[in-house]
């Protein structure tokens, strides 16, 4: 029979020799990938929903563009997201803005850190933040 050794673990014909990996019980990792199963669709709902409550807050054609923004980077800052949009979609600065403040009202992110002078307000995402922690963050 062949043994090898892979950063630890003795493995024979290609199957692992006990019921570990790196330490880790095979059940717990069984645990963790239903846990992360489930934060997954927690997260897909959660975007389908945000389609909807951000086009009832700004009732723009970007909806979809801008969720998938947020999505991509929870935490922001205004100026940075408004310049993202505009390279990317040719969404004018001042529009960007104008339906970041929307969203903002309407609860859907939250200011972070106001904006002061030439300084942007950082803005994030409660909702997939919290989500993707699995736990109460902001």
């Amino acid at each position: 029979m062949i043994f090898h050794e892979f950063d630890g673990i003795n493995r024979k014909e290609g199957l692992f020799s006990n019921s570990c990996l790196a330490g880790v019980p095979v059940t717990q990792i069984s645990s963790n990938a239903g846990q992360n199963s489930v934060r997954l669709s927690a997260i897909q709902a959660i975007y389908e929903e945000m389609k909807q409550v951000i086009h009832e807050a700004t009732h723009s054609q970007y909806t979809v563009i801008i969720l998938d923004a947020i999505f991509s980077k929870p935490v922001f800052r205004s100026s940075d997201l408004a310049e993202k949009l505009n390279l990317e979609y040719g969404i004018h600065k001042k529009t960007a803005l104008g339906l970041l403040r929307q969203i903002r009202d309407a609860g859907i992110v939250r200011e972070l850190q106001s904006g002061s002078g030439r300084r942007p307000a950082t803005l994030g995402f409660p909702g997939l933040i919290n989500l993707a922690e699995g736990r109460e963050v902001f």
